[in-house]
């Protein structure tokens, strides 16, 4: 198996165990000192990393990848997160979302969401500092 494809491979058990909202499984394919950036303006922890993940598994009517990326250790994401009825109405938060892999394992993470529609449909989403 091609290394692209182990990483293709480990990207698609990362969507299926955050868009499922599945803490432990999300938990397993991070690394142990894993990076993370996006621009929520909350802090780059792992467990806000989980809360934040989980409070959009919840909301999430699904997540349609729209494109993924994969090279030798890392993939790169586009998402269309089709949000059920929260607050502002049903609609579509776009996500993406860059991966840097050690082994089958995820070493970074970088998201960066469509702050206008975070803002308009999950406002409790984010830090003050992401406006």
């Amino acid at each position: 198996m091609r290394s692209s494809d182990i990483t293709a491979s480990v990207a698609h058990r990362w969507v299926e165990a955050w868009t499922s909202g599945d803490r432990d499984r999300v938990d397993a394919i991070l690394g142990d000192r894993v990076t993370i950036e996006h621009n929520l303006g909350l802090p780059v922890e792992r467990v806000v990393l989980l809360d934040t993940i989980q409070a959009l598994a919840t909301a999430l009517g699904e997540a349609e990848v729209l494109s993924l990326t994969a090279t030798d250790s890392r993939a790169a994401l586009l998402y269309d997160c089709h949000v059920r009825q929260p607050a502002g109405g049903p609609g579509d938060i776009r996500l993406a979302e860059f991966l840097d892999l050690d082994g089958e394992r995820i070493a970074g993470i970088r998201r960066i969401y469509d702050l206008t529609a975070v803002d308009r449909l999950l406002p409790g989403l984010h830090g003050p500092a992401a406006a």
